[in-house]
């Protein structure tokens, strides 16, 4: 009896889930669909144990006594594409967290991280896709003498944007460089050419990178970048042949302009387009995961909307009045682009393109950009978020979805004992909880049980004491 009562506060219902060592957690995990190009495969304790992960990070965990407003969820995945492992690189936008099939926001408090671990160099080919067009020629609107192609210049052959390209060991890399004014891009030098060494790559860059002049044709850029190049030698056999992962880095100092009379509104509908092409080579069932492109943006001078916010779900459908704000009939050409670079547009072609967008003005924040959007790649993550602890009392689902990879997505159900909270945990460095191990609790939890034990053996215990006293004594017949 006693042993089932101390059963039922520790482990609470769940049926077959699955016990964190050292805790009251249970939970279950739902199999990833094996149908699914690219699975988000949540770590269960079997994987932990494993010499790959660090156990304290890697067990899924409640921890509803972080403090007296807030509790922690815990867990951890890894991303695998056709059943294999693939490495990503993910930050904590690119995913979307729900407690009970509500999303997990930052208001009221609560907020989720995503922690990544173990970072890995794969294979990739970098498409470098430069603005070379009239205005690269003119100098920075921060002043100085050199031109914006000359800090563009400075920027891709810094060190450290040098090493994120050409990381050495036994990985693949090489850049293909390209430019765009009006048309379709075209590849710095003149040739088709896959660089493969750092010396090489620097020489280009120096040499070869300069100005044409014309309009900027950018969303055709990102159109073509995402489409026909790909499909194009040396493009196809780099990514085909060798396995590289295509990531697209697309950089300009202005806003779509594809003829004098263009107004701001004009970019609306071309915009949508463009991101359903991008949502289709990123999607499409005939193009391997490892083949589908990642893009990046940087904008190289001053925001013209610097608080423009996408929202939560942007969606595919842009606006006149979303994409321009109040600046929908201005012009673009002589006016709108004396003022800044079009940032939303930047923004949403980096969302729909699965990467991240800059906004940029010196030779510095530039390389910052250059280098972060050649992003390291990591085995698995941590995801952490926090929640009201009344909404931990009971058996509850948390959901994890890759917003900027196909929806790929996983879930898993918690069951805390509903009986009593973990041990309270202490504040880490990092500003979130360190768990304390349940045997922490027994101190407390010890004393009840041989309290409870007492009880069940005292009834038994004074019938025999009893017996021992008054055994020997005669009965009384006329006792009633």
């Amino acid at each position: 009896m006693v042993f089932a009562l101390w059963g039922a506060l520790v482990l609470g219902c769940g049926g077959d889930a699955e016990t964190v060592p050292g805790s009251a957690l249970r939970f279950e995990i739902e199999p990833a669909s094996p149908d699914s190009a690219l699975q988000v495969e949540i770590l269960d304790a079997e994987d932990c144990d494993t010499e790959q992960y660090d156990p304290e990070r890697c067990y899924p965990r409640v921890l509803r006594a972080v403090d007296q407003d807030l509790g922690e969820v815990r867990l951890a995945f890894r991303v695998k594409a056709d059943g294999e492992r693939f490495p990503v690189p993910l930050s904590a936008d690119q995913i979307l967290v729900t407690h009970r099939n509500t999303r997990v926001e930052g208001s009221r408090g609560y907020e989720v991280e995503l922690i990544p671990h173990d970072p890995i160099d794969a294979d990739q080919l970098f498409i470098l896709v430069i603005d070379g067009s009239g205005s690269m020629n003119e100098k920075a609107q921060e002043g100085g003498k050199a031109s914006r192609m000359d800090r563009v210049r400075r920027a891709l052959i810094q060190p450290e944007v040098v090493r994120r390209f050409f990381p050495g060991g036994n990985v693949y890399t090489g850049v293909a460089l390209l430019s765009f004014t009006d048309g379709d891009p075209y590849w710095v030098g003149g040739e088709p050419e896959i660089v493969t060494s750092a010396s090489r790559y620097k020489q280009k860059i120096r040499e070869e990178l300069g100005v044409r002049g014309g309009y900027t044709h950018l969303y055709n850029a990102v159109r073509y970048a995402t489409g026909k190049l790909l499909k194009a030698d040396p493009v196809k056999s780099v990514v085909s042949g060798q396995g590289a992962t295509p990531t697209i880095v697309v950089l300009t100092d202005g806003f779509n302009n594809e003829s004098s009379g263009d107004l701001c509104r004009d970019n609306a509908p071309r915009l949508t387009k463009l991101m359903e092409q991008v949502n289709r080579a990123r999607s499409g069932r005939t193009t391997s995961v490892r083949a589908r492109p990642t893009v990046y943006t940087v904008g190289l001078g001053r925001p013209i909307w610097p608080k423009y916010d996408l929202g939560e779900t942007p969606g595919r459908e842009v606006t006149a009045n979303r994409l321009c704000k109040k600046q929908e009939s201005r012009r673009i050409d002589g006016d709108l682009e004396q003022f800044g670079i079009d940032n939303a547009s930047l923004m949403w072609i980096a969302q729909v393109g699965g990467g991240e967008s800059y906004v940029r003005t010196e030779k510095k924040g530039l390389g910052e950009a250059f280098a972060s959007a050649a992003a390291q790649r990591y085995k698995w993550f941590e995801v952490r978020y926090r929640m009201d602890p009344l909404h931990m009392r009971r058996s509850f689902d948390t959901m994890v979805k890759l917003t900027s990879y196909s929806g790929a997505e996983a879930q898993i159900t918690f069951h805390p004992s509903g009986w009593f909270d973990p041990p309270s945990a202490t504040n880490g460095p990092d500003g979130w909880a360190v768990p304390t191990p349940l045997r922490a609790s027994l101190a407390l939890l010890l004393p009840i049980l041989g309290g409870l034990l007492g009880v069940t053996f005292l009834g038994a215990a004074s019938y025999n004491v009893r017996r021992a006293i008054f055994r020997g004594r005669p009965r009384n017949p006329k006792a009633g």
